[in-house]
């Protein structure tokens, strides 16, 4: 019996809440895509105005924001990697917003070259516009990703695990690293010789019956054996 993951799902199917979660994923990759054209248009803008008006004393200049705008759309539906936006910690989240932003500054400059118009972008303001976006980018993304996880925090389907010592680590850190919408709650392990009451973090029920009254003491959405 536990040679084969067999799962007892208590609200929904899991196909069903698989299904649900990928929907959710496109949407909120769609999100973070509209976020991402705001912040390049705020971040166009303040360049364009501390640059020139302020610094240069002239006046707002939008010679080749069509270029810029749309070297930018192309570079976010194409290179944005959003689908590994939840699993990212800070600093490959950074990596990864100073990769799309040299993608974007490669295709302007060769945009423009192609155009015989590279002479007519300013380059204090391209200079600020790629600092500017990295860093309000940036700054979005943690607010946006520390929102997404207080969310689901609060929708996580709690699962007691029963499985064999030798496979019940190995599930509860890929379970930790792969679904924000599961979580090990406590495990019982069919031959725990060696008593042990905790593993990565997760409490070990040590008997059956403690299990049962586990089960009956605290909320559990499923039960799950490996």
């Amino acid at each position: 019996v536990f040679d084969k993951p067999h799962y007892f799902v208590a609200k929904m199917k899991r196909k069903e809440w698989k299904t649900m979660e990928q929907g959710k994923e496109k949407n909120f990759s769609l999100t973070i895509c509209l976020c991402d054209l705001l912040i390049f248009v705020i971040s166009y803008l303040l360049a364009n105005y501390l640059w020139l008006v302020l610094w240069r004393g002239e006046e707002m200049n939008f010679v080749n924001v069509g270029t810029l705008l749309s070297s930018f759309i192309a570079t976010i539906f194409l290179f944005g990697q959003n689908r590994d936006f939840s699993y990212r910690n800070n600093i490959e989240e950074l990596l990864a917003i100073l990769k799309n932003v040299f993608i974007f500054a490669v295709m302007v400059v060769l945009v423009l070259f192609l155009m015989k118009r590279l002479d007519r972008m300013s380059r204090g303001v391209f200079s600020l516009l790629l600092i500017f976006d990295v860093l309000f980018d940036y700054l979005a993304r943690s607010i946006l990703k520390k929102q997404r996880v207080r969310k689901r925090k609060r929708n996580v389907a709690k699962l007691l695990l029963i499985s064999k010592g030798k496979n019940a680590e190995k599930i509860i850190r890929n379970l930790e690293k792969e679904s924000f919408t599961e979580r090990i709650a406590a495990c019982y392990l069919v031959d725990n010789a060696d008593g042990k009451t905790e593993i990565a973090a997760v409490p070990v029920l040590s008997s059956a019956e403690e299990m049962l009254e586990y089960a009956r003491r605290e909320i559990v959405d499923e039960v799950f054996i490996a």
